[in-house]
């Protein structure tokens, strides 16, 4: 299999070829997030002279899974060095033929300064749920190559409720304030249809519901050891409307000690 023979699922291809300066695909397991990752790296590296990253937070993750995932993918003659291309896996540096190059980094304990010592045209991390929003941070200024007109930064992970992801792709498209800058796809295990057909049963069969909420149906409103994990946004949270003069005001406060102090105002 390589990326000429791969046909996306409709969600991949809208991530792959998303316009937006930094995009995110969210989804359950299997859903072939690190695929769509993959591709769109390729396809941003068939610009001649351009210079990505792509990242993990460990380096058995990325050898294993995401680098793995990507030389699946990436037709040899890519970088067949008749041509002018080279793997080097001492370095983690991938020359194509056309003179792009891809960096394989894991994320975990490399030093801000080897980052900042980068010129990049794009990043891709991979499970970025694992990783820091400084990371990000540091990536994202890294976003200066020359030789290229445009700059993308993008990432995939499973639904990370209350995380540096979910305030910067999720909560604004809940609280209708988008940036044209951020693109969030979300997908679920379901809509990949090539997956071996007794994986999701198995799931299914195993899993406790919060986990078949979060990693199978890609929902972000779902936290494992919730008190209340019936909680469902669509339901529970309504439009806000005026409180009629006549209803009983409440505050409550819980006072903290070892967990924050929490007020609510009630009416």
């Amino acid at each position: 299999m390589n990326a000429n023979q791969i046909q996306p699922t409709d969600k991949q291809a809208d991530f792959i070829v998303s316009p937006a300066r930094f995009a995110c695909f969210s989804g359950g397991y299997g859903a072939g997030k690190t695929i769509a990752g993959c591709l769109r790296g390729l396809l941003l590296s068939q610009a001649e002279r351009n210079f990505g990253l792509i990242g993990r937070n460990t380096y058995v993750e990325l050898r294993d899974t995401t680098r793995r995932t990507f030389f699946e993918i990436c037709p040899p003659e890519f970088y067949d060095e008749k041509n002018g291309g080279q793997w080097k896996p001492s370095e983690n540096l991938l020359r194509l033929t056309n003179g792009s190059e891809i960096i394989f980094r894991h994320l975990d304990t490399v030093s801000e300064a080897e980052l900042k010592s980068l010129n990049l045209g794009w990043f891709y991390i991979d499970q970025a749920e694992e990783i820091g929003e400084r990371v990000w941070q540091v990536l994202q200024s890294r976003l200066r190559l020359g030789s290229v007109s445009n700059h993308y930064g993008f990432i995939t992970c499973n639904p990370a409720p209350g995380t540096w992801i979910f305030e910067k792709w999720k909560k604004p498209l809940l609280e209708e304030k988008v940036d044209p800058n951020y693109h969030l796809i979300e997908t679920s295990t379901y809509e990949n249809p090539y997956l071996p057909p007794d994986y999701i049963p198995s799931l299914l069969k195993d899993y406790p519901d919060e986990m078949i909420k979060r990693y199978i149906e890609g929902r972000w409103d779902v936290y494992e050891d919730a008190i209340y994990p019936e909680f469902d946004r669509n339901v529970h949270i309504i439009d806000p409307f005026t409180i009629p003069k006549g209803w009983e005001r409440i505050i409550s406060v819980d006072h903290g000690m070892v967990n924050p102090t929490c007020a609510l105002f009630e009416a």
